[in-house]
C-alpha cells in the first residue's frame, strides 16, 4: 500500500498486529518514505522497527505495533510493508495508516513488490 501526496504524508499513524510463532526474527516492518523514485531514509527506525529490527512480542498472543510519524519535507509518498520470512506463521490483522490530512483521489493501494529470498 502506498500514500502518494506531500498533504495524505503529512502526520501519519501506523498500526498493525500480529501473531507469529517461531524465533523472533519471522516478521517486521519494511515501510518507507519515497520522494520520486528515491527512498528517503528518515524515521528508518520506527517505519522499519521497532528499532530498525524484527517484531517481537509474545509468541502465539496477538502483539501491537503503534508508531506516528511527521513527514520529512521533500517526501510525497509512504509505501507501507510488512514482511514474513521464509518457514515463519505470521498472522497479520488490522494495519491501517491513518493521517491527520484528508486523503486525495489520488491514494490507492499497490501491491508491493516482489521480494526475493
Amino acid at each position: 500500500f502506498h500514500l502518494r501526496s506531500r498533504r495524505a504524508c503529512r502526520d501519519v499513524s501506523t498500526r498493525r498486529y500480529y501473531v507469529e510463532s517461531g524465533d523472533g526474527t519471522d516478521a517486521r516492518i519494511w515501510s518507507y518514505w519515497k520522494s520520486g523514485s528515491s527512498n528517503v531514509n528518515d524515521n528508518t527506525d520506527e517505519l522499519r522497527g521497532p528499532g530498525g529490527s524484527y517484531l517481537q512480542g509474545t509468541t502465539g498472543m496477538w502483539n501491537e505495533y503503534t508508531t506516528t510519524l511527521t513527514a520529512p519535507a521533500t517526501v510525497d509518498a509512504l509505501y507501507f510493508e510488512v514482511r514474513t520470512y521464509s518457514g515463519a506463521t505470521v498472522y497479520w490483522d488490522d494495519m491501517s495508516v491513518t493521517s491527520s490530512a484528508s486523503l486525495p483521489p489520488s491514494a490507492s493501494p499497490s501491491p508491493p513488490p516482489s521480494v526475493s529470498p
